[in-house]
């Protein structure tokens, strides 16, 4: 809730997350995609709502930022479930999860300790 109130303090709109087809009229195209839907502890294929929105943002033509690791990973193996975010850069802000140097889906990687 605190990061929420600080983006209500910034007056930066925020919205809930719903199936893909209740948010996609309401984006406009980015000049980039951030993904922080999900942490590297899940486990398993995302589930919707958030599987649609992966897939949106994979079928959006922009790129896609990484937060950490690309949402729809596995955090233990690198292992891309389906969906999984295709990002043309990982930023992680501690260590890396696994060795992501051998991902598709996690090239460019940036670290930030």
């Amino acid at each position: 809730m605190h990061q929420l109130s600080i983006l209500d303090h910034m007056r930066i709109p925020v919205r809930d997350a719903q199936p893909g087809d209740a948010v996609e009229p309401t984006l406009r195209p980015p000049d980039i995609v951030l993904d922080a839907l999900i942490g590297y502890s899940v486990r398993g294929a995302p589930r919707e709502p958030i599987a649609s929105l992966i897939r949106m943002a994979n079928a959006s033509g922009r790129p896609l930022l990484a937060l950490d690791i690309p949402s729809g990973m596995s955090g233990d193996s690198g292992e891309a479930y389906d969906p999984t975010i295709r990002a043309v850069a990982t930023l992680t802000l501690a260590s890396r999860k696994w060795d992501s140097r051998h991902s598709r889906h996690a090239s460019g990687l940036a670290n930030c300790t």
